[in-house]
Protein backbone atom coordinates (compact mmCIF):
# COMPACT_ATOMS: atom_id res chain seq x y z
CA UNK A 1 0.00 0.00 0.00
CA UNK A 2 2.58 2.32 0.65
CA UNK A 3 4.15 1.99 -2.80
CA UNK A 4 0.63 2.77 -4.27
CA UNK A 5 0.67 6.08 -1.61
CA UNK A 6 4.00 6.93 -3.18
CA UNK A 7 3.24 6.10 -6.95
CA UNK A 8 -0.20 7.89 -7.01
CA UNK A 9 1.80 11.42 -6.41
CA UNK A 10 5.32 10.16 -8.71
CA UNK A 11 4.14 8.23 -11.60
CA UNK A 12 3.36 9.50 -14.98
CA UNK A 13 0.30 6.78 -15.52
CA UNK A 14 -1.72 7.84 -12.15
CA UNK A 15 -1.24 11.87 -13.57
CA UNK A 16 -2.49 11.18 -16.62
CA UNK A 17 -5.10 8.48 -15.14
CA UNK A 18 -5.87 11.59 -12.37
CA UNK A 19 -6.44 14.05 -15.30
CA UNK A 20 -8.89 11.74 -17.35
CA UNK A 21 -10.98 10.70 -14.48
CA UNK A 22 -10.95 14.91 -13.72
CA UNK A 23 -12.44 15.09 -16.85
CA UNK A 24 -14.77 12.46 -16.96
CA UNK A 25 -16.48 13.55 -13.09
CA UNK A 26 -16.51 16.99 -14.60
CA UNK A 27 -18.63 16.16 -17.34
CA UNK A 28 -20.95 13.83 -15.32
CA UNK A 29 -21.02 16.53 -12.42
CA UNK A 30 -21.87 19.16 -15.33
CA UNK A 31 -24.62 16.73 -16.72
CA UNK A 32 -26.47 16.64 -13.30
CA UNK A 33 -26.19 19.78 -12.61
CA UNK A 34 -27.76 20.26 -16.39
CA UNK A 35 -30.81 18.06 -15.93
CA UNK A 36 -31.68 19.11 -11.97
CA UNK A 37 -31.51 23.17 -13.00
CA UNK A 38 -33.65 22.15 -15.92
CA UNK A 39 -36.22 20.55 -14.24
CA UNK A 40 -36.27 22.29 -11.28
CA UNK A 41 -37.09 25.72 -13.44
CA UNK A 42 -39.19 23.77 -15.92
CA UNK A 43 -42.14 25.28 -14.61
CA UNK A 44 -40.63 28.52 -13.23
CA UNK A 45 -39.26 30.15 -16.28
CA UNK A 46 -39.97 30.98 -19.77
CA UNK A 47 -39.18 27.93 -22.39
CA UNK A 48 -36.45 30.28 -24.12
CA UNK A 49 -34.35 30.57 -21.01
CA UNK A 50 -34.66 27.41 -19.73
CA UNK A 51 -31.70 25.80 -21.97
CA UNK A 52 -29.11 28.88 -20.90
CA UNK A 53 -30.03 28.88 -17.22
CA UNK A 54 -29.41 24.99 -17.11
CA UNK A 55 -26.01 25.55 -19.24
CA UNK A 56 -25.18 28.25 -16.23
CA UNK A 57 -25.91 25.66 -13.86
CA UNK A 58 -24.22 22.54 -15.24
CA UNK A 59 -21.28 24.72 -15.60
CA UNK A 60 -21.45 26.80 -11.77
CA UNK A 61 -22.04 22.97 -10.37
CA UNK A 62 -18.79 21.75 -12.38
CA UNK A 63 -16.61 24.90 -11.46
CA UNK A 64 -17.97 24.73 -7.82
CA UNK A 65 -17.10 21.01 -7.27
CA UNK A 66 -13.94 21.01 -9.28
CA UNK A 67 -11.33 21.25 -6.15
CA UNK A 68 -13.48 18.11 -4.30
CA UNK A 69 -12.97 16.32 -7.56
CA UNK A 70 -9.34 16.70 -7.79
CA UNK A 71 -8.96 15.50 -4.34
CA UNK A 72 -10.90 12.36 -4.32
CA UNK A 73 -8.45 10.31 -7.28
CA UNK A 74 -6.04 9.14 -4.12
CA UNK A 75 -8.79 7.67 -2.10
CA UNK A 76 -10.36 6.31 -4.61
CA UNK A 77 -7.16 4.60 -6.61
CA UNK A 78 -6.14 3.55 -2.70
CA UNK A 79 -9.46 1.89 -2.06
CA UNK A 80 -8.99 -0.06 -5.15
CA UNK A 81 -5.55 -1.49 -4.13
CA UNK A 82 -6.48 -2.39 -1.29
CA UNK A 83 -9.31 -4.23 -1.96
CA UNK A 84 -7.86 -6.11 -5.13
CA UNK A 85 -4.80 -6.84 -2.48
CA UNK A 86 -7.25 -8.36 -0.03
CA UNK A 87 -8.68 -10.74 -2.26
CA UNK A 88 -5.36 -11.59 -3.68
CA UNK A 89 -4.01 -15.13 -2.63
CA UNK A 90 -0.99 -14.81 -4.86
CA UNK A 91 0.77 -11.70 -3.20
CA UNK A 92 3.84 -12.94 -0.86
CA UNK A 93 3.42 -13.29 2.68
CA UNK A 94 7.18 -13.12 3.92
CA UNK A 95 10.20 -10.96 2.28
CA UNK A 96 13.52 -10.75 2.97
CA UNK A 97 15.90 -7.84 1.66
CA UNK A 98 19.66 -8.51 1.76
CA UNK A 99 21.62 -4.92 0.50
CA UNK A 100 24.86 -4.69 0.09
CA UNK A 101 27.69 -2.79 -1.86
CA UNK A 102 26.73 -4.73 -5.63
CA UNK A 103 23.31 -5.88 -5.52
CA UNK A 104 20.18 -6.30 -3.48
CA UNK A 105 18.99 -9.39 -3.16
CA UNK A 106 14.83 -10.07 -2.77
CA UNK A 107 13.80 -13.41 -0.96
CA UNK A 108 9.81 -13.91 -0.82
CA UNK A 109 8.06 -17.23 -0.08
CA UNK A 110 4.66 -17.36 -0.76
CA UNK A 111 3.53 -21.05 0.59
CA UNK A 112 5.70 -23.77 0.14
CA UNK A 113 7.47 -21.68 -3.20
CA UNK A 114 10.39 -19.36 -2.65
CA UNK A 115 11.75 -16.78 -5.11
CA UNK A 116 14.86 -15.33 -5.12
CA UNK A 117 15.49 -12.30 -6.98
CA UNK A 118 18.79 -9.98 -7.46
CA UNK A 119 19.31 -6.61 -8.40
CA UNK A 120 21.91 -4.40 -9.30
CA UNK A 121 22.41 -0.75 -7.95
CA UNK A 122 22.77 0.20 -11.50
CA UNK A 123 19.44 -1.06 -12.56
CA UNK A 124 17.80 1.21 -9.90
CA UNK A 125 16.29 3.86 -12.16
CA UNK A 126 14.85 6.61 -9.31
CA UNK A 127 15.12 7.32 -5.78
CA UNK A 128 12.61 8.76 -3.80
CA UNK A 129 11.23 8.40 -0.16
CA UNK A 130 8.45 9.20 2.34
CA UNK A 131 8.52 9.47 6.44
CA UNK A 132 8.03 5.53 6.58
CA UNK A 133 9.62 4.28 3.59
CA UNK A 134 12.52 4.40 1.03
CA UNK A 135 11.50 3.31 -2.87
CA UNK A 136 13.95 2.24 -4.94
CA UNK A 137 11.99 2.01 -8.52
CA UNK A 138 13.60 -0.89 -10.75
CA UNK A 139 11.13 0.12 -13.49
CA UNK A 140 8.26 3.21 -13.38
CA UNK A 141 6.01 0.91 -11.76
CA UNK A 142 7.91 -1.51 -9.66
CA UNK A 143 9.87 -0.89 -7.06
CA UNK A 144 11.51 -2.11 -3.62
CA UNK A 145 10.27 -0.54 -0.76
CA UNK A 146 12.72 -0.31 2.56
CA UNK A 147 11.26 0.84 5.70
CA UNK A 148 13.01 3.29 8.17
CA UNK A 149 12.58 2.36 10.87
CA UNK A 150 12.26 -1.67 11.63
CA UNK A 151 11.27 -3.17 14.82
CA UNK A 152 14.36 -5.86 14.16
CA UNK A 153 17.36 -3.82 13.61
CA UNK A 154 18.49 -1.03 15.59
CA UNK A 155 19.62 2.39 14.28
CA UNK A 156 23.05 1.51 14.74
CA UNK A 157 22.72 -1.46 11.43
CA UNK A 158 20.30 0.93 9.36
CA UNK A 159 22.82 3.96 9.01
CA UNK A 160 25.33 2.10 6.79
CA UNK A 161 22.94 1.15 4.81
CA UNK A 162 21.96 5.32 4.61
CA UNK A 163 25.25 5.60 3.86
CA UNK A 164 25.43 3.27 1.06
CA UNK A 165 21.78 4.36 -0.29
CA UNK A 166 23.14 7.37 -0.90
CA UNK A 167 26.63 6.74 -1.98
CA UNK A 168 24.75 4.53 -4.95
CA UNK A 169 22.28 6.27 -5.90
CA UNK A 170 23.21 10.00 -5.45
CA UNK A 171 25.59 10.81 -8.42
Amino acid sequence: MALQRNSIHTLNYHKRRQQLSNIMMSILVFCLGFLFTKLLLSSLVAEELIFFLALTGGIFLALVLMPFLKRIYPYVTIWQFRYFLKNDLRFPTNVTLVINETEIIITSKQGLVTSQKNIAWESIDKLSEDDSYYYLYVEEDDAIIVPKHNDESSILEFKPFQLLLKSKLVN
